[in-house]
């Protein structure tokens, strides 16, 4: 993604921001793709996995808003992607959720192309979060829903996309950037798409 200009950004979607309800639930998503992928209808899905506990929480009403949100980044998955999902191996798995991840959250998208990816290509080895609250300020001058944040959310929504990106392995527990190396499928596959899924991994460099 490239920076949009003020005119350009006034016509973007408002940033959902619910990324901070929660972290990288891989396991549950995962059970929750597979549920899909058998009764082919997302409410019906999401009941199944209510009724299996495939999150698991003591109160019911934390469960079904837990699995609505984790539905709605699974469901960024395209038929193909699920399949791998449900089907690959753990980085692959990790590699598919990041990008529905960053489907679903636009402004995890942005700060990951823009941030993450543009300080690996010019040799900046880490993150911090004077990057993100610097990013932040800057979406925020046209972004109404980022302005009008408390100080308590935002700390809270910067916490949770750290976590994400480290859980995601995007990131060290240090915050450094990592090279991410995508499975031979991934990679060609998103190529050949010709979309900007690629732009939110910070990819090891080839010489």
């Amino acid at each position: 993604m490239n920076e949009t200009s003020l005119s350009e950004a006034r016509v973007l979607p408002r940033y959902r921001l619910s990324f901070g309800t929660g972290g990288f639930h891989l396991n549950e998503a995962i059970g929750l793709a597979r549920i899909f992928l058998d009764q082919g209808d997302w409410d019906r899905a999401l009941n199944k996995a209510l009724d299996e506990g495939v999150f698991p929480s003591r109160r019911e009403s934390t469960a079904k808003r837990m699995l609505r949100e984790i539905g709605h980044q699974v469901r960024e998955l395209d038929a193909q992607e699920l399949e791998w999902f449900v089907a690959g191996d753990r980085d692959e798995q990790a590699a598919l959720l990041w990008v529905a991840t960053c489907r679903a959250y636009r402004f995890v998208a942005e700060f990951a192309d823009e941030v993450v990816c543009r300080h690996h290509k010019s040799y900046i080895p880490d993150v911090s979060y004077d990057d993100f609250d610097a990013f932040f300020e800057r979406k925020a001058e046209w972004a109404d829903e980022l302005l009008h944040t408390t100080t308590s959310t935002r700390h809270k929504l910067r916490a949770v996309l750290f976590r994400l990106m480290r859980e995601a392995d995007i990131i060290s527990s240090e915050n450094r950037i990592n090279s991410v190396v995508l499975s031979a499928q991934l990679e060609n596959y998103w190529q050949a798409q010709g979309s900007s899924t690629l732009s939110v991994f910070p990819l090891a460099r080839r010489y």
